[in-house]
């Protein structure tokens, strides 16, 4: 009994660690629309400066999981 009890947390906490993964690769994607949303306008060492930005961010959020 206890040896399940411990399985269904175990797979609790996997299912919240993968809905947490989910958001933040949703947020990355965000941020990377963000930082392409004037590309238009940008060079294209702007684009590529705001991208790094926006990735080095995400980055930030997953290795905090």
């Amino acid at each position: 009994e206890k040896l399940d009890f411990d399985t269904k947390n175990l797979e609790r906490r996997l299912n919240r660690a993968e809905i947490d993964r989910e958001m933040k690769i949703g947020q990355l994607h965000k941020m990377n629309q963000l930082a392409l949303k004037d590309a238009p306008t940008q060079s294209n060492d702007e684009k590529r400066a705001a991208l790094e930005k926006a990735n080095a961010r995400c980055n930030i959020l997953i290795q905090e999981t």
